[in-house]
This record gives structure tokens, sequence and C-alpha cells, in this order.
């Protein structure tokens, strides 16, 4: 069970009874958690090392993949999954013997010193992060309007006293990943103006059917309550056109501090699409960074599930299209400004599985 503080579990119990036989984080543990962020908060914290990197793009396009990719290379510091699942008492309590689990939506292997996405964090913290929408799924359509129509900047001040407490814990230059720092672009660029953004893209037709797998599976997991019929359908339909949105506005504007890397140049080759973003990103690799990173390559397909490219709901279908040309018109603006890390030509939606199933990750 996720351990949370007051302002999480007084959002989660606005809810009403559970459902699913899980009963939120009680008083005491709450009452703990926030004791435990109240002391950590006290600890002396360095001003960052350097300006953060940064993965975001919509969830199931490779983020995960390139995260742990990037994680190997020296000179990296990233949230581990032991400090965003304890982020209010991690320089506390150290870690105890390590742990693994398996992700629910594709198998991957997730252990206690891992790369870990900063997201989880914010949740736990309380911060009015989407994530909640894992624990009551009813609720998704609201949250989302938090995150994907507006400029809320409400996540900034847990947000970076998190990331000074990692920094604390390691020098070194942040590697965070999040997908859902997609639709916060402005805010961090406004936070770090000179942060480095890495945008993950991939085929809209998976990305919808993998995202369905992914929301079913952790609703399913952590939910207090069952997901209303339809609801992850149209949250998914809704963040890929913002998502079209979001990705237009940058093209409308100079790609200085943004690089684009495919799903598909990713998962083909992890080692060498890694390298070429390094290479691109003006940072050098020592042989120890490159051996790690064949390392970490050869065990990536272990854990790629598949994604069917089955045809579309009509409404899915006019997001992906739209979220395919916002793409289109990205790369080409990459294409014209020299940030982009790859050379594949975007495939476009198709609304069959002819091509068979595709990698997930």
């Amino acid at each position: 069970m996720l351990w949370y503080g007051s302002r999480l579990r007084d959002w989660v119990r606005e809810g009403g009874r559970p459902e699913l036989n899980r009963a939120a984080t009680g008083r005491v543990r709450a009452f703990s958690f926030d004791a435990c962020a109240r002391l950590q908060a006290g600890l002396p914290t360095p001003p960052l090392a350097a300006p953060p990197v940064i993965i975001a793009g919509l969830w199931r396009t490779g983020t995960t993949l390139l995260h742990e990719m990037l994680a190997c290379v020296e000179g990296f510091v990233t949230p581990t999954t032991w400090q965003s699942l304890r982020p209010a008492s991690f320089r506390l309590v150290p870690p105890g013997r390590e742990t693994d689990v398996l992700r629910p939506m594709d198998g991957l292997r997730v252990s206690t010193h891992s790369p870990q996405e900063d997201e989880f964090a914010l949740l736990l913290l309380g911060a009015p992060s989407l994530y909640r929408g894992f624990l009551d799924p009813r609720r998704l359509a609201a949250l989302a309007d938090e995150l994907l129509s507006s400029e809320d900047r409400s996540f900034l001040e847990p947000w970076l006293r998190f990331l000074g407490a990692v920094q604390a814990e390691r020098p070194g230059r942040l590697l965070l990943k999040s997908p859902n720092h997609l639709f916060r672009l402005d805010p961090i660029r406004t936070a770090f103006p000179d942060a480095h953004v890495i945008l993950t893209l991939r085929n809209p037709v998976e990305v919808y059917w993998s995202n369905l797998r992914m929301w079913r599976d952790m609703a399913a997991l952590h939910g207090h309550w069952p997901a209303p019929d339809g609801a992850i359908e149209t949250f998914v339909v809704r963040a890929m056109a913002a998502a079209a949105d979001r990705i237009n506005r940058l093209s409308g504007a100079p790609l200085a501090g943004v690089s684009l890397i495919q799903f598909e140049d990713l998962v083909a080759d992890p080692e060498s699409a890694t390298l070429r973003l390094l290479e691109r990103l003006g940072l050098s690799t020592t042989p120890g960074d490159v051996a790690a990173l064949r390392a970490r390559a050869a065990s990536a397909d272990s854990h790629i599930a598949r994604t069917g490219r089955d045809e579309l709901p009509p409404e899915a279908a006019r997001a992906a299209g739209a979220l395919s040309e916002a793409m289109a018109r990205l790369l080409r603006s990459a294409d014209r400004s020299g940030g982009r890390s790859g050379q594949q030509v975007l495939h476009p939606p198709r609304t069959h599985n002819s091509l068979g199933p595709a990698a997930d990750h």
C-alpha cells in the first residue's frame, strides 16, 4: 500500500467509503508521514548543481527505457524508487534490503534503487498529481482538468523541495522523468530556464492502446474504487488531444533546449539511440558509461511487451490524427533547427492491425 500524508489522505477520503476493500492511509500513518516531512525539510539542502535534464512525453512512449539508459551515465543523478516512494523520509531512514516488484502493465522489474519517476513523490506529498487517478479513477476527469487545461504551479514548491533533497543525497546533474511534465513545461522552464527537455514520440495508435492497458492496470492495483465504464478511454483520448496542442505550441517556438527521440529508434537500438542523444546534448561518455549502456540495452527486450494496432474508436482516431500531425510538424521544425536525435520518419496513425503487434515500453 502507498504511504502518504494527510493532504492526499484527505483527498482520498472525500471520495467516501472505499469499495474495493482498501482503506485509505490512516490517521497515524498520515501523522507519521507529515512529521517526517517536517523533520526532513529542516535538513540542509545545497543548491542544484546544474539545470536538470527532463524526460517528458506521453505515457508509454519510451520514457522509462530512456530514463534507465541515461541513468547509466556517470554524472547524472536521478531519484530512486526508494526516494520517490518515501519522499518524506528517505534522508532520515535508509532503505532496507533490496527488493523488487514487476510493473503490472509490462512486467518491468522495479527495484529499491532503480531510477524512478518523480511524479510519485509529488503524488505522495499531496500535490495535485494526475496519479491520484490510480487511487480514485472516478475523479480522473477532474484531475485531467487540473493538469491538461491549466498552467497549475502548485506542484512547484513540493517538487523543488524533493529535488533538493535528492541532490543533497548525491551531487550531480539531475535527470528527471515524468510524462506529466509534458503538460507543465511552461512553469518548469520558468523555474529552470536552462533545463534541457527530451521529448519522446511514438505512433499515436500504439500510444492509445498501451495507455488503456496501463491506466486500467494501475487503477486495478491501487484503486479504492473501480473505474466507471468509459472513464479511462475518455481520459486517454483527451490526453492525446492535449498532447497534440502542447506539441503544436513547441513547434511554433525556437526549439532551444529541446531534443526529440522516437520510440521506434530507441527500442530498435537503445545503446546507439542513447549515444546519439548524449552527443546532441554535448555530453561526453567514458568507457564505463558505454559498458553500462550496452549492458542495460542487452536486457531491454526482456520486458518490452507488445501492443496491437487495432482499429481505433472514432474519438480516439481523431485525437491520434491530431497528435500525428503535431509530431510531424515538430519533427520538421527540429530538422530545421538541428534538435532531432534520430533520422527515422514518423509513421502516420494506422487504423488496422496489418503490421502486427508493436514493441511497447
